[in-house]
């Protein structure tokens, strides 16, 4: 059973990434972290999407509960299942990190999509909650999907 959920958390990391339990000692160990918070503008006037890189450095197998983000109306976790795209509420998610593993959200395995509210300004507090009781927050900036209107934006500040 650990290959299995093994296999299945690797694949969502992105090529080239190391095996979570091979970290060299980069990760800390015990606790769970959000490592990478990436939240980009989308063509879709009503949601931005949102990745998240979380390690769990505990013992045990952690679930993500649910998943808010300042300014946003609700988060959807959007996978795909046998080219079937599938979008469920995150506070009904269940998605597992297995222990001393790393995953890595991205557009062809799983990510988040944010319902736009009254977010004001470029940044939003993304909160992850966890089955252990844990609450993970982090601010991110939200960025465009077009690097070179990104930084046209940051030319005129």
């Amino acid at each position: 059973m650990f290959r299995l959920v093994s296999l299945v958390a690797l694949s969502l990391m992105p090529p080239g990434n190391p095996a979570a339990a091979n970290d060299g000692g980069i990760h800390t160990p015990g606790v769970v972290t959000l490592e990478q918070v990436d939240v980009e503008r989308t063509e879709d006037p009503s949601a931005d999407a949102a990745y998240l890189t979380i390690w769990n450095g505990a013992d045990q197998d952690v679930v993500v509960t649910n998943v808010s983000m300042s300014g946003y109306e609700g988060v959807d976790i959007v996978g795909a299942e046998e080219d079937e795209v599938l979008d469920q509420p995150a506070d009904q998610s269940l998605v597992t990190i297995p222990a001393r593993t790393e995953i890595s959200m991205s557009d062809d395995t799983l990510f988040l999509r944010a319902a736009r509210g009254r977010r004001s300004g470029d940044q939003t507090a993304v909160t992850v909650s966890l089955s252990n009781g844990r609450r993970i927050t982090t601010l991110a900036v939200v960025r465009s999907s077009d690097p070179i209107a990104e930084a046209n934006r940051h030319d005129g500040d």
